[in-house]
C-alpha cells in the first residue's frame, strides 16, 4: 500500500508567516485601523500626523531603466540610509491607515519580510493614490528610504510620491497567506478573503482580525436582524402569557 504524506499546512509551507515580529506589526497596525474608525468614522480621512524632519533628502531617479533590486534582508535597520540606484518590490499586506498628510502601511518584500511604510506629503493627491494603495496591490519603491523612528523601531519611509511606481495588485489575495484567488469570505465583515479554513482561523486567533472586521456584512445584518424579531415574538408571547 502507497504511503501518502499528509498536506503541508500553510505555517509549514511559509514559516515567515509565524515571524512574532511580523505578528506584532500587523496587530499594531490593525488596532490603530480600529481607533481611526472608532474615533474618526465620520471623517474620509483621520489624525493630521506628525513626523520628525529626515536626515536625508528622498528623490526620484535620474535614470529609472538603470536600478538594481534590493530587498529589506539587504539593507541595515540600525541607520537611516536611502539606497539610492536601488528599487524595492512590495505587496501591501494590511489595509491604509490614513493620517494625513501621510498614509501607513504595511508591506512584505518578494521575501515574505514585512515592515512599515509611511508615505509623506500626500494631502493634495491622497484621493487619487489611496486606491493604488490598498490591500493586495503591488508597487515599487525607487531609492528606497529605510528610517529609524523616534522609538527606535524601523521601516520603510517615502518622502516624494513619485517615488513610487505602481505594479497593479494580486487577485482575490487571501487575508493571511497572500495567496491569490481565495474564494471564502469572512461571514461578518465579508470583506477579508481566505484560501482555506486554515488561513481563516489563523488570522482570526493569532492576527486579530476582530480588530478590522466591521460586523456589517449582509448575512451579519440579516442575523441581528432575524435575532430582534425572534426576541420581540418572545417577549409578546410573555406578555400575552402574564396578561391573559
Amino acid at each position: 500500500m502507497a504511503n501518502f504524506a499528509e498536506p503541508k499546512g500553510i505555517l509549514e509551507l511559509k514559516p515567515y508567516l509565524d515571524n512574532p515580529e511580523r505578528q506584532a506589526l500587523i496587530v499594531t497596525h490593525r488596532r490603530n485601523l480600529r481607533s481611526l474608525r472608532e474615533n474618526l468614522h465620520h471623517l474620509q480621512f483621520g489624525f493630521i500626523s506628525t513626523s520628525a524632519r529626515p536626515k536625508f533628502k528622498q528623490s526620484v531617479p535620474k535614470h529609472k531603466l538603470n536600478m538594481k533590486p534590493i530587498t529589506l534582508k539587504e539593507m541595515s535597520p540600525t541607520k537611516d540610509h536611502i539606497y539610492k540606484d536601488r528599487a524595492i518590490e512590495l505587496i501591501i499586506i494590511e489595509d491604509p491607515n490614513l493620517f494625513l498628510p501621510s498614509i501607513h502601511l504595511v508591506v512584505e518584500d518578494k521575501n515574505g519580510d514585512p515592515a512599515r511604510l509611511c508615505i509623506y506629503n500626500v494631502e493634495r493627491t491622497a484621493k487619487k493614490i489611496v486606491g493604488k494603495l490598498e490591500f493586495g496591490c503591488k508597487i515599487g519603491i525607487l531609492n528606497p528610504y529605510l528610517r529609524i523612528s523616534l522609538d527606535g523601531s524601523h521601516g520603510l519611509r517615502v518622502d516624494d510620491p513619485k517615488c513610487i511606481v505602481y505594479q497593479g495588485r494580486k487577485k482575490d489575495m487571501c487575508r493571511f497567506c497572500g495567496e491569490e484567488n481565495a474564494g471564502t469570505l469572512c461571514c461578518l465583515c465579508e470583506k477579508a478573503k481566505y484560501c482555506s479554513e486554515e488561513c481563516d482561523e489563523y488570522d482570526h486567533k493569532v492576527m486579530g482580525h476582530g480588530l478590522i472586521c466591521d460586523e456589517d456584512g449582509e448575512w451579519f445584518r440579516n442575523f441581528k436582524g432575524y435575532c430582534k424579531r425572534i426576541l420581540i415574538i418572545i417577549l409578546v408571547l410573555v406578555i400575552i402569557y402574564y396578561f391573559a
